[in-house]
């Protein structure tokens, strides 16, 4: 590491400890009800950014800092190898003085990594279809037990993950032709996604059931147009997510139309699939987050201020966002929202105290402290 690096870290270091607390929370004293309700709307977003250093971003000390977002999404820009990665990821947590962050990443196998051997990361061969096709339990755990360990020794917390979308259409370019999905087989999807469940939670890593309600039988790629699956999709596909629901910590919400769901909204913007199917109808407590909402799926079809509003009211407590600008424009859209009456306050905290549930049950406040005490130990040495 280069001498400039260890002595900002120093700094980093002695200015975290003065901060550092026991438990994610947000502090209402000594704030205005306008900078307390920010600071709850930024809990709600996750978003992507740039850069490969602290140094070396323009956004990052506007989402931290101002902002005060949830979560910052790995990208392959973020990239440049396993050292770098652990370093980066270490400078964040210890520049962030407010909650801290989920640290995301879509880490699913072969065709959607970001951890990839030409950074110094293990290759896997093996994609979610090989895995299923292989269909030996305790192959997949071993392929999954270092895919987590990679992931928690640079420090991501959050692994969008794993794709339970079953294998019914193999012409399906976004699931199928990319080999995501395990199986057409419902109970050969389960029994592997539970073990990559199980694994990254031991680690403390948040897992991800995707893409509810399901987007195997697809035609269309939701990244580039309106996926309407109205006349493709099966009711197994929904088996995943019921005998899986009690394990994950989230689900995210695919940007599926069915008009047997609802004949107005695609799944992500529908109060009728996000709260009656998925919180009422299957009776899930957790985390529930919106696929990226810059898809074509959603853009090609309404107003950023309109999947804004409809995916909160919807019942989403996370909104992915992927494109800087807009992520500004999402926490003015949703504030403003609030202070016009058409979003209540209570329905913001609703979400923020799920997050801030989730964030100390995987303890990313004493993880933090872990890695800083471990950092320090390595700088004597």
């Amino acid at each position: 590491m280069k001498v400039k690096k260890i002595a900002v870290l120093i700094i980093l270091l002695f200015i975290v400890s003065f901060f550092i607390h026991s438990a994610a929370k947000i502090k209402k004293k000594g704030k205005t009800e306008d900078e307390y309700l920010k600071e709850m709307i930024g809990q709600m977003i996750i978003t992507t950014f740039d850069g490969d250093s602290l140094d070396s971003s323009a956004m990052l000390k506007i989402f931290i800092d101002d902002l005060k977002v949830g979560g910052l999404i790995l990208s392959n820009s973020n990239v440049v190898s396993k050292e770098q990665l652990k370093d980066f990821l270490l400078e964040i947590k210890m520049s962030n003085q407010h909650v801290p962050l989920f640290f995301c990443v879509d880490e699913e196998g072969e065709y959607v990594r970001r951890l990839k051997a030409r950074h110094g990361f293990r290759v896997f061969d093996f994609s979610p279809f090989d895995l299923g096709e292989i269909d030996d339990l305790k192959f997949t755990k071993k392929v999954y037990e270092e895919l987590a360990n990679e992931l928690k020794e640079v420090g991501l917390n959050f692994n969008f993950a794993p794709c339970v979308d079953v294998d019914t259409n193999f012409n399906n370019p976004v699931i199928s032709k990319l080999k995501r999905s395990y199986s057409s087989d419902p109970d050969i999807v389960v029994k592997h996604a539970e073990i990559f469940i199980n694994l990254q939670e031991k680690l403390g890593i948040l897992s991800c059931l995707k893409h509810f309600p399901g987007h195997g039988s697809s035609t269309v790629d939701s990244h580039k147009g309106f996926t309407n699956v109205t006349e493709t999709y099966l009711e197994l596909e929904l088996e995943p997510f019921l005998k899986l629901k009690n394990k994950t910590a989230s689900v995210m919400i695919g940007h599926l139309f069915n008009e047997n769901w609802d004949n107005q909204y695609p799944a992500t913007l529908s109060k009728k699939v996000v709260t009656g199917m998925l919180m009422n109808d299957l009776g899930y407590k957790g985390l529930i987050i919106t696929d990226d909402i810059n898809m074509a799926a959603l853009t090609n079809n309404y107003e950023l201020e309109e999947i804004v509003l409809k995916s909160i009211e919807a019942g989403n407590d996370l909104i992915i966002c992927s494109k800087f600008i807009n992520t500004q424009k999402i926490t003015e859209i949703i504030y403003g929202y609030v202070k016009d009456g058409t979003l209540t306050q209570e329905r913001i905290e609703e979400s923020v105290k799920k997050i801030l549930k989730y964030k100390n049950k995987y303890k990313l406040e004493q993880n933090k402290k872990k890695e800083i005490r471990e950092y320090e130990r390595q700088l004597k040495k």
